[in-house]
């Protein structure tokens, strides 16, 4: 569906486990992988790679990044970064993703380097 929107973009899907199972709400988690892709696409103008492995999810970018001091607030309800005037998002995407992943007691992954990029996903 991403792949519409962003047409000039690549997305690479690898890991140990690319084709795992787990036990969640379908439409959920397709709403939380959805989210992730997006941020990363939005947020870096490279390669998006989602990395699966045996017990984690993450899609990784090497775009803006962000802050030390925002990297907690990033899932708070509302919260966008200042810095992002030209993104017209409501600041929800990650606080949503974040109930989510608490919902099906998923632990979240946040890393993100400042003008390096970010890994964003969930541990289950």
């Amino acid at each position: 569906e991403l792949m519409e929107k962003y047409k000039d973009r690549n997305i690479f899907i690898g890991g140990e486990c690319v084709e795992c199972e787990i036990e969640a709400d379908k439409d959920l988690i397709r709403q939380v992988i959805q989210n992730l892709v997006e941020n990363a696409l939005k947020y870096s103008h490279d390669d998006v790679f989602i990395e699966i492995n045996k017990n984690s999810f993450c899609v990784i970018d090497r775009g803006i990044g962000i802050s030390p001091e925002n990297l907690s607030l990033v899932t708070k309800r509302y919260f966008r970064v200042s810095g992002n005037s030209w993104n017209s998002s409501l600041g929800l995407g990650l606080y949503i993703v974040r109930q989510i992943l608490k919902a099906h007691d998923f632990k979240p992954i946040i890393e993100s380097e400042l003008d390096k990029g970010s890994k964003f996903g969930f541990e289950f």
